[in-house]
């Protein structure tokens, strides 16, 4: 094959292979990176990834990775994940909380208006770093919901936040995303420097 190309199976072909470009950009798709250049004001949207010029499908993505990471300030507030800015506001979640020395609390509301990622507990004082990793994708099964999974830790304490969210029947267009955000509710808010990223897996 040519430079770059790679071998792939192919029945129409005697060897069953062929040679073949791969389709450009790879696997994974940077969709949104931003870092904070000042403080976010508290009860705010404090990112906003907005995709409603070519909405994120499940045709050509199978899921979606982001990595929340920075500072609080201000004192305790919610870090909420925010789906498509709907009027619907239908957030169900579970969660299991760990303080510093491993004691379990479990939680949960059905339905909530915000989708919580973070409640006052964790981020609940001011100058708090912390990290969230999440995963997120559609519901085959549900076509307007979009599921998320995050794992929230805070240096500070020591406490970290275990959420499983179901965003039901929060899309615009079923099997179609066009925002994705993260909101603070409560006295605080993400320091300058905080970042948001988002990775879409595509479909091959």
């Amino acid at each position: 094959g040519d430079d770059n190309q790679i071998l792939s199976s192919l029945a129409s072909e005697a060897s069953g292979l062929k040679w073949v470009t791969p389709s450009s950009g790879g696997i994974v798709e940077k969709l949104y990176d931003t870092t904070l250049g000042v403080s976010g004001s508290a009860n705010s949207t404090q990112f906003e990834a907005d995709f409603s010029s070519s909405p994120l499908t499940s045709t050509d993505y199978s899921h979606f990775e982001f990595w929340l990471t920075g500072n609080t300030t201000g004192g305790s507030c919610d870090v909420n994940f925010i789906v498509d800015q709907s009027t619907a506001n239908n957030y169900y979640y579970t969660a299991q909380q760990y303080n510093v020395s491993g004691s379990l609390t479990w939680f949960s509301a059905m339905p909530d208006t915000t989708g919580i990622i973070s409640d006052t507990t964790i981020t609940d004082t001011a100058g708090d770093a912390f990290f969230c990793y999440g995963t997120a994708g559609f519901n085959p099964a549900r076509t307007t919901d979009f599921n998320v999974f995050t794992w929230f830790y805070q240096y500070g304490n020591g406490y970290s936040q275990f959420t499983r969210l179901n965003c039901f029947t929060l899309l615009d267009t079923a099997s179609e995303i066009s925002y994705m955000g993260i909101g603070c509710v409560g006295d605080g808010s993400l320091t300058g420097g905080s970042r948001f990223q988002i990775n879409g897996f595509k479909m091959t």
